[in-house]
């Protein structure tokens, strides 16, 4: 009767493997060879054109409309050697108005300063009006208060919702109105409108204007999905009877129309 061969275990197979490995490398040497030797070259290729005279920086890109201060000179440097993160948290700190600041190496000698600018969404006032982005940073400049796009929101002028220009506000009232904001500018049936006015100053009742002469009020911003269909179908229906209203109320099941005199 033959004999059962038991099965190998884990370890044999793995010495066993490693054993074949090496006794191939040392009877096929020539591969092993000329990848060492190709990549001694290319590296030493790499080292000598990191260091040569024609990546020493000559040029500092920078925006024309913003002075940024370097805080140590980087023309004549190797530009591999340039601290692209430190120098753009330096300028960051210096404009702190920008969303960000990149740093980046245009080869082979130019250092590239990008500016990424904050795009206002709105605009509030603070003694003038000043244009806010998505995040509720509050740019220092005044605008006018008919700039185009820019909807005014308002309900902001008692003491416990103060806001600061040049900061990034966490106001839960700000955040809260910049977050209506957006559900308005995605609402597709308000594209053919312009959303001037955002009043939030009572949580339980949000009014908007569209065009600066149809005033709507709705509920609270957790109300706000129900009642906008209801609003699609109250403009479908005023545009169908070409009925000029000068105030839609939402709130209820049965909106509230009110007509212009």
């Amino acid at each position: 009767m033959a004999r059962r061969e038991e099965p190998e275990g884990l370890i044999p197979w793995i010495w066993r493997y490693l054993v074949e490995c090496i006794t191939w490398v040392v009877t096929h040497p020539q591969p092993i060879l000329i990848v060492f030797v190709v990549s001694g070259v290319l590296w030493g290729l790499w080292t000598q054109a990191r260091y040569a005279e024609a990546f020493h920086v000559t040029r500092v890109e920078t925006p024309a409309s913003i002075n940024f201060e370097l805080s140590q000179p980087v023309v004549g440097t190797n530009i591999w050697e340039v601290d692209l993160a430190g120098m753009a948290k330096n300028l960051r700190q210096q404009q702190p108005w920008l969303r960000d600041v990149r740093v980046v190496r245009a080869l082979p000698d130019t250092i590239r300063i990008e500016a990424i600018h904050r795009i206002p969404v709105a605009q509030v006032r603070i003694q003038g009006w000043h244009p806010v982005d998505g995040e509720g940073y509050i740019l220092p400049r005044e605008v006018e208060t008919d700039e185009t796009g820019l909807v005014r929101l308002e309900g902001f002028m008692r003491r416990s919702t103060a806001l600061s220009v040049g900061e990034l506000n966490e106001n839960p009232e700000l955040l809260r109105a910049l977050r209506v904001l957006t559900v308005l500018r995605q609402t597709p049936m308000l594209q053919d409108y312009r959303l001037s006015h955002l009043n939030i100053e009572d949580k339980n009742q949000i009014r908007f204007n569209l065009d600066d002469q149809l005033e709507v009020r709705c509920g609270s911003e957790g109300e706000l999905p129900t009642q906008l269909e209801r609003l699609r179908i109250s403009l479908e229906l005023l545009r169908r009877q070409n009925v000029d209203a000068r105030q839609i109320d939402v709130r209820f099941p049965e909106p509230v129309v009110t007509p212009r005199a």
